[in-house]
């Protein structure tokens, strides 16, 4: 058992990886997004939900903060340097 207080914990997580707990979540979600717009043809909506995103609009305006375009330019975009 490990007995730290969650704003310690936060603290010591920020200092160590440099974001936050949240901010760290968030890239991850998106970062396991792009890898099944890559490797599988799933709807985007499917996509969103199965990395936590129940609105797709805003798992859209996530994907482009993170990659600079939507989700479906993204797909576009790998296919045709793909194949």
């Amino acid at each position: 058992m490990v007995f730290i207080s969650p704003s310690r914990l936060a603290h010591l997580f920020k200092n160590e990886l440099g974001q936050t707990v949240y901010a760290w979540r968030e890239t991850q979600r998106i970062n396991r997004a792009r890898w099944l717009i890559q490797s599988t043809s799933l709807p985007l909506n499917k996509i969103a939900l199965s990395v936590g995103y129940s609105d797709p609009v805003y798992f859209t305006r996530l994907f482009r903060k993170h990659n600079g375009i939507p989700p479906g330019e993204y797909r576009k975009r790998y296919a045709e340097m793909k194949g």
